[in-house]
C-alpha cells in the first residue's frame, strides 16, 4: 500500500475520533456506554495499526535500497573478476 493511503487513513480516523467524542455517551450507564468506549478503544486500535504500517512502510523502503545497492554491487564484483 502507498505511504499516503495510510496517512489519509490516519487523518480520517483521528476527524472521525475527535467528532465522535462530541457525540459519544461517555458518562451514561448501560449499553451506550459500554458501546462508546469500545468504539473509542477500536478508534485508537485502528490509528495506531495506521501508525505502524507508516513505520514499516518506511523501514521497507530503506531496507529494499540496501538490499539492492547490495545486490548491484555483488554483480559488479562478479563482473571484474570474469
Amino acid at each position: 500500500m502507498k505511504r499516503w493511503r495510510y496517512q489519509a487513513s490516519v487523518v480520517l480516523a483521528v476527524a472521525l475520533l475527535m467528532l465522535a467524542l462530541t457525540v459519544l455517551p461517555l458518562e451514561s450507564t448501560g449499553t451506550a456506554s459500554w458501546f462508546a468506549w469500545v468504539w473509542l478503544l477500536f478508534a485508537f486500535v485502528v490509528i495506531a495499526g495506521n501508525v505502524i504500517a507508516l513505520r514499516a512502510v518506511r523501514h521497507r523502503r530503506s531496507t529494499v535500497a540496501v538490499q539492492r545497492k547490495q545486490s548491484v554491487e555483488q554483480k559488479r564484483r562478479q563482473s571484474l573478476r570474469d
